[in-house]
């Protein structure tokens, strides 16, 4: 499990490389004489597997008073991604400290944060673009985002966070799709600046919805917005316990009878238009699985007009009610 946490936290580094320290978390810090680079094999120098040559990591060996070895891990990466809105394309690297404790004996064994920084690849190292950290379990370039996962355990899905290269974030958090790269479709008018996308985070993922603990009937919320964030939150409910337990299986935008998970769909009754206005004319549907043989799929549709989800007009099982939120 050791050898894949590293393997994981430097398996996309570009050129500038990744760094790991590696101590004791109940010694003093990590020593920079005693700080290595990752084994092409994903192993720190001086592992058992990696034999014991001259100069190798000595890890301490120290325990808590369960008797658990505890022990810090800090990794040092940078990732390139391009940003792209439109004409305008702007290359960006991140820096990525990744510090996680590990291991203990249960569901979540270790416990990372990342510290996160986006610079103008013209400008690495002077102020950053933006700052933020992180709990997660990992994070990386996904298309022209960066994104953020924390795995699920037991029943749980992953949870993932997206944030914008050039401005940061969280823009949208969702609920992993059994497809992670369906988590957050796009919907784009051709020959036009607008793109949209739709994201679902129900109460089945590793972290839930910030209005679950006051509402005891949430099924989840909808997020809808472009590059900048939400334009509009919706919330699902459920009026009985079967839609309460209900899962998220598909979030998608419906273009002309037609479905898609994925991102980029084409808009093409509006190309060239660049009004908010012209994101008219498709739907947001959303799919859950319930535990009912005789219903075992819940689907809503939405319509947009004007670039808002038009909730009195949705199309919706009767035990489930949608609301607008902040």
């Amino acid at each position: 499990m050791l050898v894949q946490s590293f393997a994981r936290h430097t398996a996309h580094a570009i050129a500038l490389g990744a760094v790991v320290c590696i101590t004791s978390l109940f010694a003093s810090g990590c020593d920079r004489g005693k700080s290595s680079s990752v084994a092409a094999v994903g192993r720190p120098a001086g592992s058992a597997e990696s034999g014991n040559a001259a100069g190798a990591i000595e890890l301490p060996v120290r325990f808590d008073s369960a008797g658990h070895a505890w022990t810090r891990y800090t990794s040092l990466r940078w990732l390139r991604g391009r940003d792209m809105q439109w004409r305008d394309m702007q290359r960006v690297v991140i820096r990525e400290r990744a510090t996680e404790v590990c291991c203990e004996e249960a569901e979540h064994e270790s416990h990372t944060v990342l510290d996160i920084d986006a610079f103008a690849d013209t400008a690495i190292g002077k102020s950053p673009l933006w700052h933020a950290q992180s709990v997660a379990d990992e994070g990386a370039i996904w298309n022209d985002l960066y994104r953020t996962t924390i795995r699920g355990c037991c029943g749980a899905v992953d949870y993932l966070e997206f944030y914008s290269l050039r401005r940061g974030g969280p823009l949208f958090r969702a609920s992993a799709a059994a497809d992670a790269d369906s988590s957050l479709p796009s919907l784009e008018v051709p020959n036009s600046p607008l793109e949209r996308n739709i994201a679902f985070l129900d109460r089945y993922a590793a972290v839930q919805p910030t209005e679950a603990a006051a509402d005891a009937n949430l099924i989840g919320v909808l997020q809808y917005g472009g590059k900048q964030g939400p334009v509009q939150r919706v919330l699902f409910t459920g009026t009985d316990s079967l839609a309460r337990a209900a899962r998220l299986m598909r979030v998608a935008f419906v273009v002309r009878d037609t479905a898609s998970s994925a991102r980029g769909q084409s808009l093409w009754s509006s190309d060239g238009k660049r009004t908010p206005a012209a994101l008219s004319g498709f739907r947001i549907r959303v799919e859950f699985s319930v535990d009912d043989e005789r219903h075992p799929l819940l689907r809503v549709d939405i319509p947009v007009e004007n670039d808002l989800p038009q909730l009195d007009r949705a199309t919706r099982p009767a035990n489930v009610k949608l609301s607008g939120a902040k």
